[in-house]
């Protein structure tokens, strides 16, 4: 205790204070600077510290070293290029964020991650120091060889697929290493003889070379259309809480950093990469990495600024530097009197408690004006393209200039070499960051980088992709094979190809939790397995919600609601937030595809269509919607002003099914977020997953906590406590009528909670022998009722054929029915998927026994097919002779089962049409327009498709009559479930 107060005397001193300060902040907009870095300005200051105190002068240099890697982290994310050599992995996630308007999160997230990490360090080395003080020295030369080797190997592993480029490109980086003085013990090695090779390939020119110079002549080619600023939720400490939702990524990378930092000779790239391979690996969204991550900025930023106290271990404790940065750091010790090594320890005690002390201080003091100086930094993405590039260039080159690099003829070379390596016409590079590159969105287009083994040696890579193997940098792997390609999938989504599928299917599924007001919480429920239909494998488990778990939710919600941090914000600023959310999903179209084509089945070119090209379009069609809903003015008497309010009903319960999660959640959402309600939305326990990715999304794009709560668990715990609660204002459910009944009885019991039900279908498609193209008919009607295996409410499960044309059209079908190819769901060729369950599958097999049982007649299909894969598999079937009394003709199967009924006369079909208590969908096929109009005015349904089956966008609504349910999702009228009206009667 004695030592920490004089140590604290110490640092509170005027003159050192003053110092810690301005050194401090100094190292962060030195660490601005491409070019110049810590060791250059300590070069370059040292000599005016001589005549210091040398407590101040070694303050001062104290804070340049400790503070300049936060400043690094500004024009990697900003324009791409790192400040300092080490903060070039920075750039695989911060700038991404910046491309697509969120640079005052990346930035927030940058400075809250050092900051962690330079604090972990601190504290660790505090307790710790003299234990692992003893332990350094363990590591000679074959030790630190072996984790060098280990960091080489782990950068060629990462890059999948591309193993020979990577090593290859490695084994360049050893070379051009190899070339000079080593920097720390200062051996001689290789020079050819030549003298100007003494001094070697200096790491800054390559990292300049890569980033800084090609950047600015892309800034000067560029068009001058900016990246558009979006405000982040929750100010400026929004970094801090996103860091708090990772501890794990966070805690590992800080420990890395420590580990890797107090062995000489090892520093912050292999801390970098074991921390980002770490959290690639370790996290639930790895194909994310590359792309604008939070994890992967996490990982590299506390990984990164944890190094430089741990640093000081061997430098203070045995005299031996770890690094070149460390060499200058020692030579500044000297100078001011100050003789690392085991005698500092046991006479200077108090210097090294307040050299720790000062680190802990400075990493505070440079948290908080970094914080403060955000709002202005993010300005400079305002700036004018071409405005940008020609300062790049003179600052890096005076950057250069200034740590004496650039006058020599290799250091020359290298930088030009890389530069055109960068920025050949076809390199990824150039195709990325042109006129109209991948690099911020241009009216919605988005592009892909996919597809393995494209380009030469490393060429036509992105350049910090190069860079990362010949610097031990891990490059993002999966996230980021070679090739840039720009194609446009449905609803305005990215297509993909086998490659890219099959890379996102290998993926491993972390265990899912609860996101309760935007965190992931554990649940008190029992936990559930989440199993593949695809193989029968086990993804991953999903938390339990128990009925208190449910609460907490709801609690969430509430206050969420009442304290109006979404409710009372501006039409405008929840309009911005929509169209961010929709903007992001279609970003991730294809991992949002497979993702959900992994946990249900769907097959992928359907699912990419359905789920997240769909959800896309819901959420933005809301969002153009939520400003047009306007109040009304009653006509009253002309002493009364009668004014109708539409107010949010509060707290959403969305109940949301297996088939299409992504879809009908969407459905849910949009219109109920766009009225300014808060929801807590329960999947179904058998998909899942791309639910809970959407929440997730929905806070990245700046929905405030709380207004989005996910709870998972069966429907007979979570969805009962979600029901009965009485915190809940309205329920919305998609599902089975059995299901519906049992919502309708909670909220009589609990608080009379307005229910909305889409419930089941069994709807029948009729074709009448005048219809003119009877090919076209039963190609669309074949995938009316197989399409997603037959697992779509509005399927056309009844198919009515006019008699004369019974056996045609039937052999037709029968065709069509046969030539759909079944199978692997993830394979682009794959027609029809997988049935969701096998639970699922055994109940469609019980309708074959009983269609059989009554006197239907299986033309094709009615087993079981492909079971050798483990998957659920049932081969397209139509049932003939299926009369009005059949069970198959009455009730909704939910697979690929078709049911076909003859009829004679147009009043039978619609008798037969309205034969079921359902009344959800019906499609009518004739070339009489007389007979099409009463044939829609005549059936009970919610929708009738005429001479087409299936198809509608968000301008109609979706919903039943009967036991199909009271509810409507989609359309305008969506947006009266989730509001009430209030009545304001004013006496004028």
């Amino acid at each position: 205790m004695d030592l920490i107060l004089s140590a604290i005397d110490i640092l509170m001193r005027w003159d050192v204070a003053l110092a810690l300060l301005a050194g401090s902040v100094g190292g962060v907009l030195i660490g601005a600077i491409p070019g110049v870095g810590p060791a250059v300005a300590i070069a370059i200051l040292l000599p005016a510290t001589f005549s210091m105190d040398p407590i101040v002068g070694l303050t001062v240099l104290l804070g340049i070293y400790g503070s300049s890697m936060y400043g690094g982290a500004i024009p990697a994310i900003l324009i791409n290029t790192p400040g300092t050599a080490v903060n070039a992995l920075t750039t695989y996630d911060g700038y991404p964020m910046t491309a697509r308007g969120e640079p005052r999160r990346a930035l927030s997230l940058a400075y809250s991650a050092s900051f962690f990490g330079g604090i972990f360090s601190v504290i660790c080395l505090i307790l710790f120091a003299p234990v692992l003080a003893k332990v350094a020295p363990m590591f000679g030369s074959r030790e630190i060889f072996l984790a060098a080797l280990l960091g080489l190997l782990l950068v060629v592993v990462a890059h999948r697929g591309q193993a020979l480029i990577a090593g290859a490109l490695a084994c360049l980086g050893i070379f051009l290493n190899s070339i000079g003085m080593e920097p720390v013990k200062y051996t001689q090695r290789y020079t050819f003889g030549q003298d100007f090779l003494g001094g070697g390939v200096n790491l800054i020119v390559v990292v300049l070379g890569l980033f800084a110079i090609s950047q600015a002549f892309v800034l000067l080619m560029d068009d001058d259309e900016k990246v558009h600023l979006t405000k982040l939720r929750g100010g400026m400490f929004q970094g801090l809480r996103e860091l708090a939702r990772h501890p794990r990524v966070a805690s590992v990378s800080a420990g890395f950093g420590v580990l890797m930092g107090m062995i000489p000779g090892v520093g912050e790239f292999t801390a970098q990469f074991m921390s980002y391979t770490y959290a690639q690996k370790s996290s639930k969204r790895p194909q994310d990495f590359g792309k604008g991550s939070s994890e992967g900025l996490i990982a590299a930023e506390t990984a990164n600024n944890a190094v430089p106290a741990a640093a000081m271990v061997p430098l203070l404790a045995l005299g031996i530097p770890g690094e070149a940065l460390t060499a200058m750091m020692l030579s500044v010790f000297y100078v001011h009197n100050v003789v690392p090594g085991p005698g500092l320890f046991q006479n200077d005690m108090d210097f090294v408690v307040a050299l720790y002390l000062a680190l802990l201080v400075l990493n505070v003091l440079v948290l908080v004006f970094l914080l403060f100086a955000t709002k202005s930094l993010i300005q400079v993405v305002r700036i004018p393209n071409r405005f940008l590039g020609v300062p790049s260039d003179a600052q890096l080159c005076g950057g250069l200039f200034s740590a004496q690099l650039c006058h020599r003829l290799p250091d020359r070379c290298g930088l030009w070499l890389l530069w055109l390596c960068a920025e050949a016409p076809g390199s990824a590079r150039s195709a990325d960051y042109s006129r109209h590159g991948a690099g911020r969105y241009h009216g919605g287009e988005a592009a892909r980088w996919h597809g393995p083994g494209q380009g030469t040696l490393g060429l036509h890579q992105p350049p910090h992709r190069i860079y990362s193997v010949l610097y031990h940098h891990l490059g993002p792997g999966d996230a980021y094979p070679p090739r840039l390609e720009r194609t446009q999938g449905p609803e305005g989504g990215r297509m993909a190809d086998q490659n890219r599928i099959n890379q996102l299917r290998q993926a491993p599924v972390a265990p899912q939790k609860l996101f309760l007001e935007g965190s992931w919480e554990g649940g008190s429920g029992a936990p559930l397995e989440v199993t593949s239909p695809i193989e029968g494998s086990v993804l991953t488990t999903l938390e339990g919600a128990s009925a208190t778990d449910v609460e907490r939710a709801v609690a969430a919600a509430r206050r969420a609601f009442e304290d109006g941090r979404w409710a009372k914000q501006s039409p405008a600023a929840r309009k911005k937030i929509l169209h961010r959310i929709a903007d992001q999903i279609e970003a991730e179209a294809v991992e949002l595809a497979v993702l959900g084509v992994r946990d249900n089945g769907t097959e992928f070119n359907m699912a990419l269509k359905a789920e997240p090209g769909s959800a896309a379009g819901t959420f933005r069609y809301y969002a153009e919607a939520l400003d047009k809903v306007v109040g009304e003015v009653a006509p009253t008497a002309p002493d009364v002003l009668g004014l109708v309010h539409r107010a949010p009903v509060g707290v959403v319960g969305a109940i949301v099914p297996w088939n299409f999660p992504l879809m009908i959640g969407a459905w849910k959402l949009a219109p109920a977020l766009a009225m300014g309600n808060s929801v807590v939305l329960k999947p179904a326990e058998t998909a899942s997953l791309s639910l809970l990715r959407l929440a997730e999304i929905c806070a990245e794009c700046g929905l405030p906590d709380g207004v989005l709560n996910v709870v998972t668990g069966s429907g007979a715990e979570t969805g009962a406590a979600l029901a009965n609660s009485m915190g809940v204002d309205v329920l919305t459910f998609t599902g089975s009528g059995a299901t519906g009944r049992k919502l309708l009885e909670a909220s009589a019991r609990s608080n009379l909670k307005r229910c909305y039900l889409e419930l089941g279908g069994k709807s029948p498609n009729i074709v009448f022998a005048d219809t003119k193209d009877l090919v076209k008919a039963a190609k669309t009607s074949a995938m009316g009722i197989f399409r997603n295996s037959g697992q779509v409410c509005v399927a056309g499960s009844r198919l009515l054929v006019e008699s004369s044309v019974h056996d045609e059209f039937v052999a037709l079908l029968k065709a069509e029915a046969e030539a759909l190819r079944v199978g692997d769901p993830l394979e682009l060729d794959t027609q029809i998927g997988a049935v969701n369950s096998e639970d699922q599958l055994r109940r469609n097999l019980s309708f074959m026994d009983m269609a059989r049982a009554e006197g239907g007649q299986v033309v094709t299909g009615g087993s079981r097919i492909l079971e050798e894969t483990g998957g659920s598999y049932m081969a397209p079937t139509i049932v003939t002779h299926v009369a009005r009394d059949h069970a198959l003709f009455q009730r909704e199967v939910f697979g690929p089962v078709l049911a076909v009924t003859k009829f004679e006369t147009e009043d039978e079909a619609l008798r037969l049409a309205n034969g079921t208590d359902f009344g959800l969908a019906a499609g009518v096929w004739t070339a009489d327009l007389s007979r099409a109009h009463r044939m829609v005015a005549g059936i009970r349904a919610g929708v009738v498709h005429v001479n087409t089956y299936g198809g509608a966008d968000n301008t109609v609504p979706l919903g039943g009559v009967g036991q199909s349910g009271n509810g409507h999702d989609k359309s305008l009228h969506a947006l009266d479930k989730y509001v009430d009206l209030k009545t304001a009667w004013i006496q004028l």
